[in-house]
């Protein structure tokens, strides 16, 4: 897989993964320390480091804004749609089909 293609990947599936990261924080009991609020933002910084470190894959949308300013705009665009989505769904079904719990912190 080029870099190019992790790229598009990561960009088309970015709300996804951060939904991931955010149950994984949420519900794995050895990071039961960070606090719930932090999700969003860690989302977003994941999605900003990337967008630094992974070439572009294409030309998009976003060209006519600078690189950074199109990078932070995406970073808490994707970080809030997961969020929306574990607030809306993913809390109904992880908490009360799946019966998960946050662990306590001791």
């Amino acid at each position: 897989m080029t870099p190019e293609q992790l790229k598009t990947l990561f960009d088309a599936n970015a709300w996804l993964i951060m939904f991931a990261v955010g149950v994984v924080v949420k519900y794995v009991p050895w990071l039961a320390k960070i606090d719930n609020d932090l999700i969003p933002w860690i989302n977003a910084a994941g999605y900003i480091l990337a967008g630094k470190f992974v070439p572009p894959a294409h030309a998009g949308a976003l060209d006519a804004v600078p690189d950074a300013v199109g990078t932070l705009v995406a970073g808490f665009a994707n970080a809030s749609w997961a969020r929306l989505i574990y607030e809306g769904f993913g809390r109904t079904l992880l908490e009360k089909w799946l019966k998960l719990k946050k662990p306590v912190v001791k």
